[in-house]
């Protein structure tokens, strides 16, 4: 199946925020190990086995919290497999529990710009945006999936906070990895997508990503400042305060 229309778009009938993921099992993830993945072919069995009841627990006590093992991957800007720091965490955390990654990518052009302005992808970066993913799905079977057409990127379609848990039920996840954004609109979003799914007491983690230095750690103070604002001195002078140096891609 391909990864997105003609027209660059992609593809919102591989999955949307209404139904869970089109083929979503142990077959559409990105398989963290050969002995890792925890197969979805039995998945009641194999939620019994990892949810059986403590026996020793004292009479009436409540039971302990399950551990959901998997954990879901939302690519966004960064779309690619090397030096991201966002996919190393949900792989680093699947393994250690014994789960598998869903990789996502969700298209919600509604959720992309403030108010009074939209950050909706024109023709040329929808162009731009088909071929990314493209490329990042066949690096995801090729990686993770031998080459098969079962594994790779799902994609999906509704606002993030339903989409997301769709997916974190998909992969029985409660936790889902992102690289940070800094635009005051896409903080005020994963704001209010945070709060949804820790209402399902699941999370959402950022990782550092696509930036060179964290804006929040650099402040220019333009009244020491001999350049005219939007030139690159004054940023470097004010990266250079803070001793923060960009280390090597992770991993």
């Amino acid at each position: 199946a391909t990864a997105v229309r003609g027209d660059g778009v992609p593809d919102p009938t591989r999955a949307d925020a209404g139904a869970l993921p089109r083929g979503v099992g142990s077959s559409t993830r990105p398989r963290v190990g050969t002995d890792d993945v925890t197969s979805t072919s039995s998945t009641s069995s194999s939620t019994e086995t990892r949810m059986t009841e403590n026996k020793t627990a004292p009479p009436n006590s409540e039971p302990e919290p399950k551990t959901r093992p998997g954990a879901v991957m939302w690519f966004r800007q960064d779309l690619r497999l090397h030096d991201n720091q966002a996919f190393h965490a949900a792989v680093k955390a699947a393994k250690k529990t014994g789960g598998s990654v869903l990789c996502v990518f969700i298209w919600s052009e509604e959720e992309e710009g403030d108010d009074d302005a939209s950050w909706r992808p024109g023709d040329a970066s929808r162009v731009w945006l088909g071929h990314a993913l493209d490329a990042l799905d066949r690096d995801l079977r090729r990686r993770y999936g031998g080459g098969g057409d079962g594994v790779g990127l799902t994609y999906m379609r509704g606002t993030h906070a339903d989409a997301l848990q769709l997916a974190l039920d998909a992969c029985d996840a409660s936790v889902v990895f992102a690289s940070e954004r800094f635009e005051p609109a896409a903080v005020a979003n994963d704001a209010k997508t945070l709060f949804t799914l820790s209402e399902s007491n699941a999370s959402l983690r950022l990782m550092p990503g696509h930036l060179l230095f964290d804006p929040r750690l650099t402040k220019i103070d333009m009244a020491n400042e001999k350049y005219f604002f939007g030139t690159l001195m004054p940023y470097v002078h004010a990266v250079e305060k803070t001793n923060n140096k960009p280390g090597a891609p992770k991993p």
